[in-house]
This record gives structure tokens, sequence and C-alpha cells, in this order.
């Protein structure tokens, strides 16, 4: 929670680069990290499935019929989008974090009819940025195994896959 509510308070240093670089053609998706574990799908109070898109919202948490952010959002929606808090333990918040798999289920859930469609673009440069303070737990993908599927994913284009961590301390 802590490095969350920093995050917060200095969000203006880390979008306005891409905000005001009028060349950025972007789509902002954001998803959270998962749990695997019986606990968290007996508990899981989460409208979201592994790897959905969350909805754009704003800062009273009304949500838009919209799965991702693009130039043509408001800039006030980012922030808010952005900040999807933290779910304690107690109400079936993580006990294992997996961010690897929401990732390899947010790149099969692009086609048509899915709940992220048309954020992929095939021509697209793709950037994931994971923010976390845990390691992904699971051991079942290796962040070798990631970066190969991502370019697989761009059709073996390594220049077109970008990878950065917010990485602090647990």
């Amino acid at each position: 929670k802590s490095a969350q509510d920093n995050l917060k308070r200095n969000f203006d240093k880390f979008t306005n680069g891409i905000l005001q670089n009028k060349m950025i053609d972007y789509h902002i998706g954001v998803i959270s990290s998962w749990d695997s574990s019986e606990r968290a799908h007996n508990m899981a109070q989460n409208i979201y499935g592994i790897g959905d898109l969350r909805h754009v919202k704003d800062s009273s948490g009304k949500i838009f019929n919209q799965r991702f952010i693009t130039r043509n959002t408001p800039q006030s929606l980012i922030a808010s989008t952005i900040d999807i808090g933290v779910t304690p333990y107690e109400k079936g918040g993580p006990e294992i974090e997996e961010f690897f798999s929401p990732l390899l289920s947010c790149l099969e859930k692009n086609g048509h009819g899915s709940v992220n469609e048309n954020f992929f673009r095939e021509n697209a440069q793709l950037v994931v940025i994971i923010m976390t303070d845990a390691d992904d737990s699971t051991n079942r993908i290796s962040p070798e195994q990631m970066a190969r599927t991502l370019i697989d994913f761009k059709k073996g284009q390594a220049d077109k896959v970008s990878i950065y961590g917010v990485l602090v301390n647990a």
C-alpha cells in the first residue's frame, strides 16, 4: 500500500513524457496480479477475470464502458484508471502473486468479441510495465519464457517489444 501511495503521489512524473509526446498513439491497459490458489478463488469478489483489462474509471469510481485509455480519453481518467488499489489478504487478496500468468491471459483475450478486443494493434510497439513489490511466486513461467512469448506475439519482431519494471522493496 505504501508503494502504491508513493506511485499516486508521483504519477504525473510517470505519465508526463507519454502524454506530452504528440507522436505517441498509445493504448494504456491495466491488468492486476493474480492468485490462482483455491483460497483466492473461493474468496474472490473481483469482477475481472485473469488477464481482463480493467475498465476506465474516474476518481469517484464511476466506470466507463471502455477497457483501455487512448489519446482521446480525457487525461483526468488516466491516474484513476491505473489506481486499482490493494485487496487485503483477509478479503481475498493474493497470497501467491502471479503477474506473468495474467499477462499471458491478456495476450490470449484479444480476438473479436473478447474482453480485450482492439487493445493490441499488429504494427504497434508493445510496452509492458510491471509494477510490483514481489516476484512472480509460481515459477511456472520464467522471465525468459515471458519475453519469448511477447516477442512471438509480435511475430518475432523483438524490436517491437519493451519490458520495464517499477520494483519496490517488499
